[in-house]
């Protein structure tokens, strides 16, 4: 992301006299060109040498994206009308697990969440996105931080610099947008000496460019299958909820247009 622009508009409003201490947690040609841009004879500081630094700041769409080496990554192909059924029950079989649910937009995270709450599966459920106040997006973060068992549902906004303990599995129910942010998401898991495992469910039209893309940046997923024994419908449960509950019917007029199919709109 980078946020250059962002970050150079402010630089422009700082005095020309000043100690400036530029942090990032990925580096990328665009932090590298601010930094040359705002800083005076800089001191580089990194978990790498420098060379190795400048290596991976290059632009190149197929450079490396280091993965941890405790991470077990996956994949499914299915069809967009069971992606429910299998989040639901991949929860309902990982209710000693500590799982995080990432979605492509705000709307699904707060109909997934609602949902399943009603649904009562047996383990806490949380959300995470950006429109909520920062109040409350801080409270959820440590609520999920300290418990031992629980499911958060959130958008990318928990996919770069949040650093969640002991999370056992992260699950991308929509494909991201590139290899960056799926490694971005899986790498909330699997931290420092810890193991993990990561779970993306893509539709047939998305797995070929999807896994072609992670394989140009030396990203291995595997492919794997789920019995259609294992998996729990949910189409009943949800349409009976919408309804029952005129919030939950709204939630659901609201993300039917969006990737994540409602077969009750």
């Amino acid at each position: 992301m980078g946020f250059y622009k962002t970050l150079s508009a402010l630089l422009a409003h700082l005095p020309s006299k000043r100690q400036t201490l530029l942090f990032s947690a990925t580096q990328t040609k665009s932090v590298a060109d601010l930094a040359r841009l705002s800083l005076t004879d800089p001191v580089y500081i990194s978990a790498h040498t420098e060379a190795a630094a400048a290596e991976d700041a290059k632009e190149d769409s197929d450079e490396h994206l280091a993965i941890p080496k405790g991470l077990e990554q996956h994949y499914v192909v299915t069809s967009l009308e069971k992606k429910l059924d299998i989040l639901w029950s991949f929860i309902k079989s990982h209710l000693q697990s500590k799982v995080l649910v990432f979605m492509s937009s705000s709307k699904q995270v707060r109909f997934v969440f609602e949902t399943f709450k009603r649904m009562h599966p047996g383990i806490p459920l949380l959300h995470l996105y950006g429109k909520q106040k920062q109040m409350t997006r801080l409270q959820t973060f440590n609520r999920f931080t300290t418990m031992q068992h629980a499911v958060l549902f959130a958008t990318d906004i928990a996919a770069r610099g949040l650093d969640f303990p002991s999370v056992n599995w992260v699950f991308q129910v929509d494909a991201p947008e590139d290899a960056e942010t799926y490694v971005h998401r899986v790498g909330r898991t699997a931290r420092y000496q810890s193991s993990g495992k990561g779970l993306l469910l893509l539709l047939p039209s998305e797995e070929e460019g999807m896994i072609a893309a992670l394989k140009r940046r030396s990203v291995e997923v595997s492919s794997i299958k789920i019995r259609a024994s294992k998996t729990q419908s949910i189409e009943n449960q949800l349409q009976n909820l919408a309804f029952q509950d005129p919030e939950i019917k709204y939630l659901a007029q609201r993300v039917s247009g969006d990737d994540l199919l409602l077969v009750m709109v």
